[in-house]
């Protein structure tokens, strides 16, 4: 603010004053809502990775827009291979969305069309390696695992154990040694990087497929609506709608 002690302004000058202050107050009100609109923006979940229950992604997350690519490609595959319906997961073993749909809609899944020969499930990595600094490792152990027969157990036991991802205290190699794997040979796997590339190209696949937000479901090659770890019976209802196709 100016001294106080100054000559006093003429009517004209007090009356510009007067406009000037009411001016400033508005122009920082203004450029407080463009600050807030550009952090809405950058934290929005087009920005970010994991869906949650509001993925958006290249594809309509209202009408289940169809994918013509072969999403299943030949990646592991959990169930009857000649069942009618294929759940294709794109998934981040760090996210706890994908741990979310893991131990809640995905056993109902399991439990109700797996075992009886309706879906299998094809699951593909989707490492979100600008927030989950653990994906990619813990998705190319997981291909390492998947050499020796033993994708599942060691998929599920990563969810399971997923905590001990965010902490980085997660021992791949010992953890392969619990499953029965022959450690000599996962090690070596893990340390050549041997699936690096399988892994990008399934993160390149999904892109294409207008993947942006963990985890995403494809069914029958349609994307599953709405996006992200949903309860149960939105994947039934889908599901069903499949089978009678």
């Amino acid at each position: 603010m100016e001294d106080m002690n100054i000559t006093p302004s003429s009517p004209v000058e007090n009356h510009e004053k007067s406009e000037n202050i009411y001016l400033i107050p508005a122009a920082i009100i203004v450029a407080g809502l463009i600050i807030a609109g550009a952090v809405m923006y950058a934290f929005s979940p087009n920005k970010g990775a994991e869906s949650g229950n509001t993925a958006k992604s290249g594809l309509s997350d209202t009408d289940g827009s169809f994918v013509s690519q072969n999403l299943a490609d030949d990646d592991p595959v959990l169930g009857n291979a000649d069942a009618p319906v294929t759940l294709v997961e794109f998934g981040d073993f760090q996210c706890p969305f994908c741990k979310k749909f893991h131990d809640e809609a995905r056993k109902e899944i399991l439990d109700t069309y797996v075992e009886t020969g309706k879906v299998k499930i094809v699951y593909r990595d989707f490492p979100l390696e600008n927030i989950h600094p653990a994906a990619r490792p813990a998705a190319e152990a997981a291909e390492c695992a998947d050499e020796q027969g033993k994708f599942w157990p060691y998929h599920d036991t990563l969810y399971t154990r997923q905590a001990e991802l965010a902490k980085g205290t997660m021992d791949y190699i010992a953890l392969a040694g619990e499953l029965g794997l022959n450690k000599v040979v996962f090690e070596k796997c893990v340390k050549e990087r041997k699936y690096k590339d399988e892994v990008t190209k399934d993160y390149e696949d999904g892109v294409q497929a207008g993947v942006d937000g963990t985890p995403a479901i494809f069914i029958n090659g349609r994307k599953a609506t709405p996006a992200g770890a949903q309860p149960f019976s939105v994947f039934q209802a889908q599901i069903e709608a499949a089978l009678t196709k």
